[in-house]
């Protein structure tokens, strides 16, 4: 993660290839992890809330910062309220009550809740960026 948020691209454009990298490792995780993780290794389920609550959310934070700055994402949001909506709720994707493996995929979960997520906070110039980025395309092997 760190490599790609050293190469200092547009924050549109980050997100994309951290996307990409996310897809990629977790995909090679079986999704019985998490709630093997969360009820049988509390100590485990910690510290990867930990986590999410520390570098995930300190990445995005500064994420939307930048995207602000340069205009891409709009200024009618708190950076640090989105994200930690963003890194907190992000858990909900690796919920088996809620989206059985048997139904859904971990890449299209994660891809609308990136959407979603992206949609919600971009200007029109970031909307014009997100439209050239076809994040269905992102690692077609984790399907």
């Amino acid at each position: 993660m760190i490599q790609i948020q050293n190469k200092n691209l547009n924050p549109i454009k980050e997100q994309y290839e951290l996307a990409n990298f996310v897809i990629e490792t977790v995909s090679k995780v079986n999704p019985v992890l998490h709630s093997d993780l969360e009820y049988n290794y509390p100590e485990a389920w910690v510290y990867l809330n930990e986590y999410f609550n520390g570098f995930v959310y300190e990445s995005l934070y500064q994420n939307l910062i930048r995207g602000q700055k340069v205009g891409v994402y709009h200024k009618q949001f708190k950076p640090e309220i989105v994200a930690r909506f963003f890194a907190t709720r992000i858990d909900i994707i690796f919920d088996g009550e809620l989206f059985p493996s048997y139904e859904f995929n971990f890449k299209d979960i994660y891809i609308e809740y990136l959407m979603y997520h992206m949609n919600s906070i971009v200007s029109d110039e970031g909307k014009r960026i997100l439209n050239t980025l076809d994040f269905k395309l992102l690692t077609n092997a984790a399907r």
